[in-house]
């Protein structure tokens, strides 16, 4: 082969190389684009070709268990504009600034300004706009075929109730995720997924294919029904808030409702509270000039105190209100009857250990467990826990439920504080309710297994979740976690708790209510006053918050006054919890502050619920009938006498001077008046302006009998409330009322308000 020819072969084989290697380049090239990334390349020139426009969901909302509205989504919208595509599209922007202007009421010289700016894609031109004024917006892009005006939905939360419930139901963040409450524990639920429409665009981001666009579809939040009654939630709301301000209490309180049957909680309670569309705003009480609820302090200062649900994310001691449960504990092990004699002693474990005293020690002796529950006498459970024993004892807290938390469909939840290894002494005092700390939702939840015989629920807030047209996708069903004590046990220990609140030798008194058949038990925590564990920083009494503050009584002693109980008593169909932390005042105990709280609720929750009363002897002996005062003017006596002897009334006549005048000229109370039976009516048989007057006399310390024989001496009627001997009157001793006029008594079991 010549060397001309080797040239040429060469020549040949090496364009025939670079033509391999280029085919081998682009075979892998296109191995590499197709199939390696392939995935991610189709992704990005999907995300070139097309711009997204994502959908928000709309965030389910929250009901009681009526179905009333506690937590809804008002749609309000965003309004922007894309300088870019108006610019292109050659729209006349200075009419778009001005109808902007005019529809949303704003400056038109700044809409221009951000209309401009011609290579911006983005310009904000109004958030939160009301759904009418959007409508009129969108019906002017319509009939113009404006391109580069947009709107977009942005919900804002909105609770009708206001500060109703709101540590149950919880707010809402900048961007609609949940952050305390139920807002925040179901937030997964509430949410929703956001749906996107994907349009197609050109290299100038134009729209190249009108009406052929891809929707995803939105899917919106599902809805939480709670087991709140929001009427019975107002009403323990309210009965709370009374008495906070009345008995001065300086930190706050707690009101739990709760089926027993069920486990549902009905009303749940904590105060202080806040509004839940101004969840910042400035706490009850506060210097309105000194709040701006930004700062860190005062980001603390809601945290841990204002926003925290006390109910479940605070604990305390719960006094004797937890010798209910220690009694419970006696029974179920055959320890103690009701008629076990036993003694409110002076009692110490040893010799040099502290001694347990009665809050009247040594004063009751000898009595039976009825009477020592009654009477609330500390030796007596003291001794009791030490028959159970160590081992015994705690097995029964923790089948309580005491150690745990309930599990509540709420965040933040607490359990109880026990010591690690605690001792005799230290059960001891946990008999009746001190040296531990637990939740008001374990001790209600305790004492609803007490009512239905023996079953501890898991306690609920949440009945279903259903979707957007109502249907149902979860519904949460009665859960019994175990059994602690046996039915026989269980009513036993109701008719010892009817007794505390119905008998005179009783605590509870305050809370009794006619023919509802309260049980229940009062407690009084004393506790070492300390600002610190108050949760109460120093930015508090900067603000001039008044509750930061104790007011007028011992500056050294703290109490926790409660009630717990049930009704009514044949078949409970709610338990009930009050606590008042810190009563500032003389008189503190729960017995004295907590129970008449508790007997409110009581009352209007069943009347509520539609509960017949059932009037036992002693509830219609305490129901005075009243009568309307017949009209007896310009009757003679005989006629009158009878006629007001019809409506069971009484009267007194008065025929002062040289009267001949037979008939009734004048009589007080007048006619219509409606007075109660046995009432005495004043009859005037002369015309005069001045009506006999009479002083009233001072009735303190009076049993009924004696102050009705006292006021009836005189001419005056009486209103009895209560029973015991008289505590406060409606008029003043010495103040002068007419003859037959009505004087209020209280009258209370003083000594037995102790606990």
């Amino acid at each position: 082969m010549s060397s001309l020819q080797k040239i040429k072969k060469g020549r040949i084989a090496f364009v025939l190389f670079i033509f391999v290697a280029m085919i081998t380049a682009l075979i892998g090239r296109f191995v590499w684009l197709q199939i390696i990334e392939g995935g991610k390349l189709s992704s990005a020139a999907l995300a070139q070709q097309t711009r997204d426009t994502l959908i928000s969901p709309r965030r389910g909302n929250i009901y009681d268990r009526n179905r009333k509205e506690l937590a809804v989504s008002i749609p309000y919208y965003t309004i922007s504009v894309c300088p870019e595509n108006i610019h292109k599209l050659k729209e006349d922007a200075d009419e778009i600034a001005s109808m902007l202007s005019q529809i949303l009421q704003t400056d038109k010289n700044e809409i221009s300004k951000k209309l401009a700016n011609k290579k911006s894609k983005y310009q904000l031109i109004k958030r939160k706009v009301d759904k009418d004024t959007s409508e009129k917006i969108k019906t002017w892009i319509k009939e113009k075929k404006i391109e580069g005006v947009y709107l977009e939905e942005e919900p804002k939360r909105y609770y009708p109730a206001g500060s109703l419930a709101s540590h149950v139901i919880g707010f809402t963040d900048f961007e609609n995720s949940g952050v305390l409450g139920i807002e925040r524990t179901m937030d997964k639920y509430l949410k929703g997924k956001p749906g996107k429409i994907l349009s197609e665009v050109d290299a100038g981001g134009q729209g190249v294919m009108p009406g052929e666009s891809k929707v995803i579809d939105v899917r919106d939040g599902s809805n939480i029904v709670l087991t709140i009654d929001e009427v019975i939630q107002d009403i323990a709301d309210r009965a709370l808030s009374e008495a906070i301000t009345q008995f001065k209490v300086v930190n706050g309180g707690t009101a739990i409702v709760m089926d027993p049957r069920t486990g549902e909680i009905l009303a749940m309670v904590s105060k202080p509270d806040f509004d839940l569309n101004k969840p910042t705003g400035v706490p009850q009480g506060a210097d309105p000039t000194k709040w701006k609820g930004t700062g860190e302090n005062e980001g603390k200062f809601l945290w841990n105190y204002i926003w925290k649900n006390k109910t479940l994310a605070d604990t305390y001691e719960p006094g004797s209100t937890f010798k209910t449960i220690t009694s419970a504990i006696g029974i179920e092990e055959g320890l103690v009857t009701p008629d076990t004699t036993v003694n409110d002693f002076t009692y110490r474990l040893t010799p040099n250990s502290p001694k347990i005293d009665c809050h009247l020690p040594n004063r009751h002796g000898v009595e039976s467990f009825r009477l020592s529950m009654y009477r609330s006498c500390n030796p007596v459970y003291a001794k009791l826990s030490q028959d159970v024993g160590l081992d015994r004892f705690y097995g029964y807290m923790k089948a309580f439920g005491f150690y745990d938390k309930t599990g509540i469909e709420l965040p933040e939840e607490l359990g109880g504080i026990f010591q690690e290894k605690p001792t005799k002494l230290d059960m001891a005092v946990a008999s009746f309710g001190q040296r531990f700390t637990i939740t008001p939702l374990q001790l209600i939840t305790a004492y609803s297994a007490i009512a239905n015989g023996g079953k501890l629920l898991e306690p609920h807030i949440v009945k279903e979740i259903t979707d957007q047209d109502g249907n149902i996708i979860e519904r949460n069903e009665p859960e019994v976690v175990r059994n602690v004590i046996s039915r026989q046990t269980s009513e036993t220990l109701k008719d010892i708790l009817l007794g505390v609140v119905s008998d005179p030798n009783g605590t509870g008194g305050k809370s009794y209510v006619k023919g509802y058949g309260v049980a229940g038990k009062t407690g009084t925590a004393e506790t070492t006053k300390n600002t610190n564990r108050l949760g109460l920083p120093d930015l508090a009494k900067n603000l001039n918050i008044p509750w930061a503050v104790p007011i007028d009584y011992k500056d050294e002693e703290r109490y926790v006054a409660s009630f717990a109980g049930l009704a009514p008593i044949d078949n409970p169909v709610i338990t009930i919890l009050v606590t008042l932390d810190y009563p500032n005042m003389k008189e503190h105990t729960g017995g004295y502050v907590a129970a008449p709280v508790a007997g409110k609720i009581i009352e209007e929750t069943l009347e509520h619920l539609g509960v017949e009363r059932k009037y036992t002897e002693r509830d219609k002996k305490l129901i005075p009938r009243e009568y309307t005062v017949p009209d007896v003017r310009n009757m003679d006596i005989e006629n009158a006498a009878a006629e007001l002897k019809k409506s069971k009334l009484d009267f007194i006549k008065e025929d002062l001077g040289d009267v001949k005048n037979t008939k009734v000229i004048s009589q007080y109370p007048k006619p219509g008046t409606i007075v109660r039976e046995n009432s005495f009516i004043t009859l005037y048989m002369y015309k005069t302006d001045k009506p006999v007057m009479v002083k009233v006399p001072d009735l303190s310390k009076k049993t009924v009998l004696e102050a009705i024989n006292t006021l009836n001496d005189i001419g005056l009627n009486i209103k009895v409330n209560g029973e015991g001997f008289a505590v406060s009157q409606s008029v003043l001793p010495g103040k002068e009322v007419q003859k037959g006029y009505e004087v209020g008594v209280n009258f209370e079991t003083g000594s037995n308000l102790d606990d």
